[in-house]
């Protein structure tokens, strides 16, 4: 429960799509280059730091993490009505 208390003071601020080349405030929210996955800073982050940097980048969602499971689910289920019929 304390980790849900933390979470919901978090007020991050929609930034786009990630761009190296900028500066970013604590708590920025960007998107990666393809789309697939929002960072949240979890420090202040200077120009010229990747997305990938996990000192300044925290992952926040990522939406090929969550289709792949998806994707291995419906897959399961293929399989069991396969096996059923």
């Amino acid at each position: 429960m304390s980790d849900l208390k933390f979470l919901t003071r978090i007020k991050p601020l929609p930034c786009g799509r990630h761009d190296p080349s900028k500066t970013y405030a604590i708590n920025s929210l960007v998107m990666s280059e393809n789309g697939a996955a929002a960072y949240l800073s979890v420090q202040d982050v200077p120009s010229g730091i990747e997305i990938t940097n996990a000192d300044y980048w925290t992952v926040f969602t990522d939406v090929s993490a969550a289709l792949d499971t998806l994707t291995s689910a419906v897959s399961s289920a293929q399989t069991a009505v396969t096996k059923v019929n």
